[in-house]
């Protein structure tokens, strides 16, 4: 039950919510430069800000984020 809040927290949020999608889309375009998106970013069902691209090496990476309470 504690994590359920804790998602809830996140999305009740929306300035925190802004702010852990711009880090994330900086790290997104950062990492897939000369690489492929998967996953643009997006809310996801089970809670989560979820994304995925290819960087130049082949190597893959995958975003999820969900906020905790401190």
């Amino acid at each position: 039950m504690e994590a359920r809040r804790d998602v809830f927290q996140a999305i009740a949020d929306p300035t925190r919510r802004q702010i852990i999608g711009m880090v994330a889309n900086k790290s997104l375009n950062a990492l897939s430069k000369d690489g492929k998106i998967s996953m643009e970013l997006q809310d996801m069902f089970w809670g989560a800000y979820f994304g995925s691209c290819t960087d130049t090496y082949g190597v893959n990476w995958m975003f999820n984020r969900v906020e905790k309470s401190n």
